[in-house]
């Protein structure tokens, strides 16, 4: 309806009045493109569009109609492209609103998480961890009072760490004591090594004692036999040197040169390989030798702390207290003393 209003509007007595249409047209775009008139919507500029090129194409006059064809394609471009400007004032004005807040959200989110680490900060009250880390009441978490589960320290004898980074002292003494008829132990250990010895016998399993205390020449000599070994199969000295101390490690970092080291072997099976686990005499010792203070001082998983190969036969005294302590969290010697060193 709107279409033909427009169109009956500027026809006279029956004849266009193609001059005022003309005239009115270029007025009408002209405060447009000005921006003194708003067009309501994209219908009502159509149809002004669709009215003027239906009267036009209905004319005589081609040249007129050609200038002002022409004249009206660039106006719609014109109209075009202020509207695109309105729209892109619009969206720039959505954008920076948008921007504005995801600021105010990650300022809220910084603030809140500010307030959290103040808070984590202050007081706490005493809580029981099931390491036994105790804290204390009204006390800051950067002041925290740590307590070992176990009452040991490093400097307990029977916590001696000997190995390829720490290496026996050169004041180091102790006294031996026989046990087992032919072999040889720290005094202060050789009650529960031999009582470990007679509990196996008893449950009819044949333990023997390959192995107990070495002086520091007997290991050299052990040492370099195995060193010997490795080059007769075509290795240099230094690797050979370095493939033996994962066997027998080098003099000075054993701990049979202390008198705490046991090699325990089966009767029926005394071969040093990992056949040995599988003796009912190794069996037995895994299960128990914690409630006489050893270890199983070398265990297949821990090669990369110890820097020995696995040895199910080497055994070390540490007191019982220690042993069990260590066989529940499943501490080599080494994990154990750094465990003990963070109290300290």
């Amino acid at each position: 309806m709107k279409k033909e209003k427009y169109i009956k509007s500027y026809f006279v007595k029956g004849e266009l009045n193609i001059s005022r249409m003309i005239d009115d047209y270029y007025d009408y775009v002209g405060s447009i493109i000005k921006d003194d008139v708003d067009i309501s919507s994209e219908e009502e500029a159509e149809i002004i569009h669709d009215v003027f090129f239906s009267v036009i194409e209905n004319q005589d006059d081609l040249d007129r109609n050609a200038k002002f064809s022409a004249y009206l394609e660039d106006v719609t471009r014109k109209i075009l492209a202020k509207r695109f400007r309105n729209n892109k004032k619009i969206f720039i004005m959505i954008a920076s609103l948008l921007l504005v807040i995801v600021f105010i959200i990650c300022f809220i989110i910084i603030l809140t998480h500010k307030n959290d680490n103040v808070k984590s900060e202050e007081s706490v009250e005493a809580v029981s961890y099931d390491n036994n880390l105790i804290v204390s009441e009204n006390t800051t978490t950067n002041n925290v009072e740590q307590k070992p589960e176990i009452d040991s320290k490093t400097t307990d004898w029977n916590l001696i760490l000997v190995n390829k980074d720490n290496v026996v002292p050169d004041d180091y003494d102790f006294e031996l004591k026989d046990i087992d008829s032919a072999s040889q132990v720290d005094s202060r250990i050789a009650e529960a090594a031999q009582k470990m010895l007679n509990d196996a016998k008893s449950q009819g399993l044949r333990p023997v004692i390959c192995s107990s205390y070495r002086s520091t020449d007997t290991q050299e000599l052990l040492y370099k036999r195995k060193v010997n070994e490795y080059i007769s199969l075509g290795f240099s000295s230094v690797d050979a040197e370095r493939e033996a101390s994962y066997w027998v490690t080098f003099p000075g970092s054993s701990e049979h040169e202390v008198g705490l080291a046991l090699d325990i072997v089966s009767q029926n099976y005394q071969i040093l390989d990992q056949n040995q686990e599988n003796t009912d005499v190794q069996k037995w010792l895994v299960d128990n030798c914690q409630n006489y203070g050893f270890v199983l001082r070398y265990p297949t998983d821990k090669k990369d702390i110890t820097k020995i190969n696995y040895e199910p036969w080497h055994y070390r005294y540490v007191g019982v207290e220690n042993a069990k302590f260590m066989k529940e969290k499943g501490f080599c010697l080494e994990e154990y003393i750094q465990y003990l060193k963070q109290f300290e």
